[in-house]
């Protein structure tokens, strides 16, 4: 019933991807995905504004992934969706005026999963030209009556491919889908004095400042904190190295392990903004990572990268970057050895290739 409604309210007819020769407005809707995820998408806002350097980007995201694109130099104007407040008589007037402002065109990208209420988001924009998926992977999406332009979304077609390419499938109709795929986060003054700061105060001043993510969302994404313990200690005794862990109050249980393991005092750069983290990694020389969303922040950064995978296919997630070195033996992250990891960090701490 609620499909039939929508179609009858809002569905749109099929239509070619016709646009003004200087679009103005565009608005990407992004809403139910993590971290990561968002960050992965970064290329498509910026080949967005390559292909139409005078359009005004407008994100609608949400609580769980907004704080990915603070201070993002791509998006002109972000808006928060909070499914929590819809009922609020204030909080869905200032949606509605959001929505129904004025769009050249709308995007509603997919990667993993297509999701109704994104679909139902764009029907109620104002927009001439709507694009998002008809369908995923072989499934039919149930809500593509709403775009003007539906496009086939298939991992199959080239399954090794990097979520940052595949994100860019939406704007295929709009002949922008080969953009470059490298990530950003972008961090002002303020986020660089926050790190030297830290860096100053907790006296992290050796030859080599190394960073580690212990923690992740996912339990088999978590190398274990005996093998990241150990890693530590071996990087400070053999090569002096000044090290720090990052984290925020999700991951107390697995700093704590990490930390009462290690054989010297190591600091947390915890609870920290997206654009802080970057920044401060952007200041080390290595940054080893769990499979989780701090891994594409750092992979945000030109600093070279360790990433530990386990049922995870890097291919696919891994930030893409020459200095981006991603560990996977099988679907087990433990099956990663510490000496694994230590000959990748022996060869570019040393300098080489």
């Amino acid at each position: 019933m609620i499909h039939f409604i929508s179609k009858l309210l809002f569905g749109v007819t099929p239509q070619r991807a016709e646009l003004p020769a200087r679009p103005e407005r565009c608005l990407i809707i992004r809403q139910h995905n993590q971290l990561g995820d968002m960050l992965a998408t970064v290329p498509l806002f910026r080949a967005v504004k390559e292909k139409f350097p005078s359009v005004e980007v407008h994100l609608l995201a949400s609580p769980d992934n907004f704080f990915a694109l603070t201070k993002n130099r791509y998006i002109d104007n972000l808006f928060v969706f909070d499914k929590k407040q819809i009922y609020s008589p204030a909080y869905f007037n200032k949606l509605a005026g959001f929505l129904r402002q004025g769009f050249d065109f709308v995007l509603v990208p997919g990667t993993v999963s297509i999701s109704y209420t994104s679909c139902l988001l764009a029907g109620l924009s104002k927009s001439g030209l709507k694009i998002g998926p008809s369908s995923l992977n072989g499934k039919v999406n149930e809500g593509s009556y709403f775009f003007h332009v539906p496009v086939e979304l298939n991992w199959a077609d080239a399954p090794e491919r990097s979520v940052y390419r595949f994100v860019l499938e939406i704007l295929k109709p709009l002949n922008a889908e080969n953009a470059a795929i490298r990530g950003e986060v972008t961090f002002d003054r303020e986020d660089i004095k926050e790190a030297k700061e830290f860096i100053s105060i907790k006296k992290l001043d050796s030859k080599h400042l190394i960073g580690l993510h212990v923690g992740a969302g996912k339990p088999p994404n978590v190398w274990d904190a005996g093998n990241f313990s150990t890693l530590i200690n071996v990087l400070i005794s053999r090569y002096g190295a000044s090290v720090y862990l990052t984290g925020s109050s999700a991951d107390e249980q697995q700093l704590n392990l990490v930390k009462n393991r290690l054989t010297t005092d190591v600091p947390v750069y915890k609870n920290r903004s997206i654009t802080s983290l970057a920044a401060m990694i952007s200041e080390s020389d290595l940054f080893i990572t769990n499979d989780t969303g701090i891994m594409h922040v750092a992979g945000a950064t030109l600093v070279p990268q360790i990433s530990l995978f386990g049922p995870t296919n890097p291919d696919n997630w891994a930030p893409p970057g020459e200095n981006k070195i991603n560990l996977r033996k099988t679907d087990k992250i433990n099956d990663i050895t510490v000496d694994d990891v230590l000959q990748v960090c022996e060869r570019i701490l040393n300098g080489e290739k």
